[in-house]
């Protein structure tokens, strides 16, 4: 078993990995077009409208790197129960509970991103931002598109943090080092 221990970890990684992006990208433009009830997204970028493509570009890649950070716990964990050979039980309990965690943090996070936006979109009085991206100005969609990258760098790490602490470590017995003389 341990010489599969790679090939299986792997592959649970890719198919984790291909189901967060398909949801990472959907949930992320779900997020624009909740943030922007009076604008058509999907006909502002056929308008070629560069400002609202880069702020939806940035909501993808934020909550890709909260994803990403959401899936190593998990897998590290799973190489852990493989490791001790539990059996197929113990792997997909171990599986599931990752599996809603990340779904979880995803979540969270999309949440998160979308409060924050707000907060800043009115903190910023000053400047309508979803006017200005209406009218294709790149430079507002830029400061906008960096803020939500830097909230996505800051949930990313929390999400990893947090993850690694709820998913289960594993009980190993005691280590004996021999061969070593006093």
């Amino acid at each position: 078993m341990p010489e599969t221990i790679p090939l299986v970890s792997g592959l649970v990684e890719l198919l984790l990995s291909f189901v967060l992006g398909i949801l990472v990208a959907f949930g992320a433009f779900r997020l624009f077009a909740r943030l922007t009830k009076d604008m058509d997204e999907v006909d502002e970028i056929r308008k070629n409208n560069v400002a609202v493509a880069v702020v939806l570009v940035s909501m993808v890649v934020s909550t890709g790197l909260v994803a990403r950070a959401a899936i190593y716990p998990v897998i590290g964990a799973l190489q852990t129960v493989l490791l001790e050979e539990p059996g197929l039980r113990a792997v997909a309990a171990v599986a599931a509970r990752g599996l809603v965690y990340v779904l979880l943090s995803f979540a969270g996070a999309v949440g998160a991103i979308a409060t924050g936006t707000t907060i800043f979109l009115r903190l910023t009085r000053d400047v309508d931002e979803l006017a200005e991206l209406r009218r294709n100005n790149v430079a507002v969609a830029i400061v906008l598109a960096g803020f939500i990258l830097v909230m996505g760098l800051f949930l990313a790490r929390g999400v990893e943090s947090l993850l690694t602490a709820l998913m289960p470590d594993p009980a190993f017995g005691r280590i004996e080092v021999h061969g070593l003389g006093r």
